[in-house]
């Protein structure tokens, strides 16, 4: 058993993982996953469920992205203010 007082507060780590996790742009996911779909493209024996996942994440990330181009009001800006 660890006496909770005896820990010194520089050997716990308050750090949450996610974090460092860098953020990663809909621009970043699309262009990965087209090298994805290039390299499975060169390999034999693929199956069409393999293409059909990447179908997926690019409908996936293609919805992200127009959600990002919602039209703002001018009243929004004042929301914050």
């Amino acid at each position: 058993d660890i006496n909770e007082d005896n820990v010194d507060e520089n050997d716990v780590d308050h750090t949450d993982p996610v974090d460092f996790e860098p953020l990663i742009s809909n621009k970043e996911a699309r262009a990965a996953i087209n090298t994805l779909r290039s390299f499975i493209e060169r390999c034999d024996d693929i199956e069409d469920r393999v293409f059909s996942s990447l179908f997926e994440l690019e409908k996936i990330i293609d919805k992200k992205s127009a959600n990002c181009l919602d039209q703002k009001k001018i009243t929004d800006f004042f929301k914050c203010l």
